[in-house]
Parts: C-alpha cells; sequence; structure tokens
C-alpha cells in the first residue's frame, strides 16, 4: 500500500475537479500559484484572494493545469510513488515530495524571479 502517494494523488485529483466544477480554478491558480515576483517583493491587488508567498511553492504542487496535466503528473507520481513509499516509508517520502516541490518553485525563482506566470503543477515535488 502507499497511503501517502495515493493521499497525494486523491488531493490533487480531488481539489482540481472540484476547483474546475466550481469555477473557482483560474483563482486558485493565480491565489495558490507560485508566482515569483511575489518573492521580489510585488504586491497583490487588496480586491484579490492570495495565500502568503512562502506557502505558494507548496499549494501549487496540488494544482493542474488541466485535465491532461493531471492525468500526466498523477501517472507518474502513482507509478513510481507507490514503489518508493514502499521501500523508503511514507515519513521520508514526505519530506522528498515537499524538497522538491520547494526545490522547483526555486528553480523557477532562479530562472525569472521578475515573472508574473503562476507556476503550478506536482512535477517538481513528483520529480
Amino acid at each position: 500500500m502507499a497511503p501517502l502517494t495515493m493521499g497525494y494523488a486523491a488531493v490533487c485529483v480531488l481539489l482540481h475537479f472540484g476547483l474546475v466544477l466550481t469555477g473557482l480554478h483560474a483563482q486558485a491558480v493565480v491565489g495558490a500559484g507560485f508566482i515569483p515576483v511575489r518573492f521580489a517583493g510585488a504586491v497583490a491587488p487588496a480586491d484579490l484572494w492570495m495565500l502568503p508567498a512562502f506557502l505558494t511553492p507548496f499549494s501549487s504542487a496540488l494544482l493542474h493545469g488541466g485535465a491532461m496535466h493531471l492525468f500526466f503528473n498523477m501517472l507518474i507520481l502513482i507509478f513510481l510513488g507507490r514503489q518508493l513509499e514502499g521501500f523508503m516509508g511514507a515519513k521520508i517520502m514526505a519530506v522528498i515530495l515537499a524538497l522538491g516541490a520547494g526545490g522547483g518553485a526555486l528553480l523557477q525563482y532562479v530562472a525569472d524571479p521578475q515573472s508574473y506566470t503562476p507556476m503550478i503543477g506536482a512535477s517538481g515535488s513528483i520529480s
């Protein structure tokens, strides 16, 4: 069994389709996606809901741009994640997923710190 891997996949799938069905997907991408320029001091308009910037490297790993983006990320996560979690255990797997999400956001920031484009997806944490 791989409860962490399967739980992470379930949260991503349920969150994606819940946001799409409620019409809140675009708002969530902007509010919870990783936007590099926010770490350079940019401030969001007062009427825009946004998570604190320090949480977005992790919240962005739960969001996906579309069904195919979600499908392929979850395919790789479930295919490889179950094997790795069985070998390493859930605690180490959780640390690796968190470090991957943070590392992916850091690399995005280094590549373009002035970008206003939200980065979303589990690719960083899965890698």
